[in-house]
Formats: structure tokens, sequence, C-alpha cells
């Protein structure tokens, strides 16, 4: 009888150690509980005296939500109540705590969730949530997938697959320049794979797309800047413009050139200022568009504007754009033949010293305003006339004419006199203070030069000489108040007569 009773406490002690044992394995293997149960813990706490009691339900029923330390491949599941227990339970399994999945058994999860219809009157007791399982193998976050598929006109697929769950967003657009990707889409369901597609783009064109990706752990994901996803859209690309520009501008014409990245024909409306008057239309698909326009009148101002069609009769209008002809002077390069701008106002090291008297003098027709290049100094304006004379080499008829200065000292009266042969002169110009001011044109800078816009000649004048006189004693703009002389980079003489004579002066002596 002893023994008998011996061995039975013995039992009873074998089995109370084995079932704190199981009990132990139990509560390690979950490390947080929570939902719409009272003490939720109680659930996990290997102690079946002891559970989680529903309380207030969620959407039309109770909840319980359990975490593993660790992603865990679980073995063996099972839910113990203390009381009644449910009718309908759905167990559910997920990575984040958000997104679920039905439960597998043997499947990897970091989350388990337990949920329970609820109805009136009826409450469940949980007295434990146990569960075999193992702490799943690490796994190496990495991209398994990412590719555009199913590419066409105006749609494509894309699927991206990782190793792990992960949320995703997109950067997307037409540049391979992340920060000029003008689309974005997020993701933020936890997969290993996405079958992403994009809607509503344009046909034929090249797409960039950059991948983010983060798992519940953390991990990050970023496809390098270098190499995004790229993909091209089948059918033909929108018309659109490479390049445009004017080719070559000229007194009596000018040229304008259009690239575009598909055949195209094209019409150019076209006319003086803002008005077009006529249309060049060149009805040959090309990718190349080049349109001259001849028989214009120097430095007026032209406005054209091109409007490109391609096959399909879309059209892309290049809007108004402006062009001024080039000046016809025929002052440039003709010889100054007298005058008292022979100086310069520069010291020797910057090259003073290397140019005296009628080499500067030449200086105001060379066509060059720069200032240690194109500017001659003139003697003292205060003490005496400061003037310049010109041969043109033969008789035209003059239109109007242009000074340029240097804008620290120019002055703010000079007379214009014409002559057929550098003796008899006759006073064309008076360039008045009030004058001058309406002809200054806006310049950047102090020491840039000025361009004055004179009045013009008496209509119909002839001459072969040209004289610019500034009298003894006229006022001038000066940087200092010891300065009494001016710098003259250029004087400009347009010619006047018909369109005939412009023409065959044009030819004689244009040069851009």
């Amino acid at each position: 009888m002893r023994g008998s009773r011996l061995i039975s406490a013995a039992i009873l002690i074998l089995m109370t150690v084995c079932a704190w044992s199981v009990s132990a394995a139990h509560a390690a293997a979950f490390s947080e509980a929570y939902g719409t149960f009272a003490d939720p813990i109680k659930a996990i706490d290997g102690d079946r005296s002891t559970y989680a009691q529903s309380s207030d339900p969620y959407r039309g029923e109770y909840f319980l939500i359990i975490r593993f330390p660790k992603p865990s491949l679980v073995r063996n599941f099972k839910i113990r109540y203390t009381g009644a227990e449910p009718k309908n339970v759905i167990t559910e399994m997920g990575s984040d705590a958000v997104n679920w999945i039905p439960y597998e058994l043997g499947e990897k999860t970091a989350y388990l969730r337990i949920r329970i219809p609820a109805k009136p009157g009826e409450i469940f007791k949980i007295a434990e949530v146990e569960a075999n399982s193992e702490e799943a193998p690490a796994v190496v976050f990495a991209p398994t997938i990412i590719e555009a598929a199913n590419i066409e006109t105006t749609a494509v697929i894309l699927n991206i697959g990782f190793t792990k769950p992960v949320a995703v967003s997109l950067n997307y657009g037409l540049s391979p320049v992340t920060e000029e990707m003008k689309n974005f889409r997020e993701y933020p369901s936890y997969q290993t794979f996405y079958q992403i597609k994009l809607l509503d783009l344009i046909e034929g064109l090249d797409y960039y797309v950059r991948v983010k990706a983060t798992s519940a752990e953390g991990d990050l994901f970023v496809t390098e800047d270098t190499a995004p996803v790229h993909f091209r859209l089948r059918g033909t690309p929108p018309l659109r413009v490479i390049s445009q520009g004017v080719g070559y501008v000229g007194p009596l014409s000018f040229s304008v050139i259009v690239q575009t990245n598909i055949p195209s024909h094209s019409v150019c409306y076209f006319g003086e200022q803002s008005n077009f008057t006529t249309i060049l239309s060149k009805p040959d698909f090309d990718t190349v568009h080049i349109f001259e326009f001849k028989d214009l009148w120097p430095q007026r101002l032209y406005a054209y504007m091109p409007v490109l069609t391609d096959h399909r009769g879309m059209n892309l209008n290049m809007g108004k754009q402006h062009v001024t002809t080039a000046e016809l002077n025929v002052a440039r390069g003709k010889r100054v033949i007298a005058g008292t701008f022979t100086q310069l106002r520069e010291p020797a090291w910057q090259g003073g010293a290397e140019l005296v008297g009628d080499t500067v003098l030449q200086r105001v027709t060379n066509g060059n305003l720069g200032y240690f290049k194109g500017m001659a100094h003139s003697g003292d304006l205060s003490r005496s006339d400061q003037y310049a004379v010109i041969d043109l080499g033969r008789e035209f008829t003059l239109d109007g004419h242009t000074t340029v200065w240097r804008a620290l000292a120019y002055p703010y009266y000079y007379e214009v006199y014409t002559s057929l042969d550098n003796t008899s002169w006759e006073k064309q110009i008076v360039m008045t203070e009030e004058r001058i001011a309406e002809g200054l044109s806006t310049r950047s800078g102090d020491g840039d030069p000025l361009r004055i816009t004179g009045s013009p000649f008496q209509e119909g004048v002839k001459a072969r000489y040209v004289k610019l006189l500034i009298p003894a004693g006229t006022k001038m703009a000066r940087r200092h108040r010891t300065w009494t002389n001016v710098d003259l980079a250029e004087i400009m003489i347009f010619p006047g007569g018909t369109y005939d004579e412009i023409k065959q002066i044009a030819k004689e002596i244009w040069r851009p």
C-alpha cells in the first residue's frame, strides 16, 4: 500500500513538472497580445486557470492579435477556452499586423489573429493559445524581380518581387533623374510580389521608374539613380521640337531651322512687326524644317510662327517669335580721315602705349565695341571741339545713324554734318540732351557700351563724307569730375534710297 502511494505521488509530481514545462514552452512562444479581450496577456501566459475575456466588439466581432518575438514557422496551433467555445473562429497570419492572409500550418509569420463573431449575450474566455513553433531561418532581403512587362502604347505592367513582404513606392516619369520624375504611387500593403499597372502614359515615349521598398523589419531597398527601370512604350511618340533657332540673320534676309523628333510637314506664318501677311509651306514630311525669309528691309522687326503637323494630324504650334534683321552700316570698315579721337584712356600696362594717333582713330568704324580694343579717347572737350570725319568711299543716299559710347564718358550734345567733297559741309542732325536721352539703349554696366539711336538724316540727302562734331564746352557724363574727355566706340551710318539701291549696297558691303 505504501509503495503504491509513493508511485502515485511520483507520477503526480512528474505530471506537474511536464505540465509546467509545456506551459513554459507555450509562454515563450509569444511576446505580446492585444485586441478586444480584457487582460489579453492572460491568453499567452501559460496558465490555463487564467483567461482573457471578450470585451467591447469591433465591427461586429472580437479579435485577439498575438505577436511572436521573431518571425516563426508555426508547427501546431490550438486555442483553449474556459466555458463556452465559439462556433465560428477565423484564424489569420501576417507579417505586419495590418495585412492578413488565412493561417496555414508551417508557414512563416510574425503575427496571429483570432477573430470571433460577436453576438448579444455571448461571452468568450480564451484560457490559452498554444503553439509549437520555431524561429524562421533568416532570409536575405533582396529583390527577386523588378521588370516592365506587357508594354503597350499607353500602359505597362510592372512586376516587383522581394524575398520578404514589403511596402512599395514608385517614382516614375520621362527623366531618369529622380527629382524630375513627376509621378508618384504608394502601395503600403506588405506583400512579396506586386503586379502594378501604370495607365495613361504617353505613346512611344521612354519612361523611367525608381522603386523604393521597405520590409516590416525595416530593411530598405532603393533603385539606384544610375539604373532606374527603363521601358519604351509602343507606338509613335508625340510630335515635339528637338531644337529650333535662327540659322542666320542678314540685313535683307534670315532663316529659321526647326528639328523635330518624328517626320512632319509644316507651315510658317510670317510678317513685319506682329502682323502675319505671308505663309510659307513645307508639304513634305521631314524632321528638319528650314524656312528662309528674303527681300526684307534692314534693321526691322519681323515675326514668324511655325506650325508642324505629323502623320496623325496632331499639330504643334511653336508660338509667335521675333527677329530683327541686321544693320546695313555703310561706315563700317571705312577710313576715318580726320579727327581728335586719337588717344587711349587705358594705361600702358593695359595696352595703351601700343596704339597712338591714326590707329586709335580708326577704332570708331572697325565694328569692335569693346572697351580695350574698340574705344577711342577724345581730346580735352573743355578746351576745343572734338570731331571725326569718315570717308564712305562713294556717294550714298543716307537714312539714319547710331553712335556708341562708353557709358561713363559720353556727350549730352553732338551734331552730324554731311559733304560730297570734304570741303562744303551741311548740318544734318542736332542731337540734344533730350534727344540723346530718348535714343539711349539699356546697358548692363557702367563700363559697357552705350548705344544712342540717332535722329534720321534729311530725306533724300546724298553724301560721301560724314562728320560728327562735339562743340567745345559741351556737357558730358563723367565718372570723375576731373574728366574732360569722351570715349567713342562706333559711328554707324545707314543708307536710304529705293529697295533696289539698298539691295545693291547689301551685295557690295554686307558681311556678318
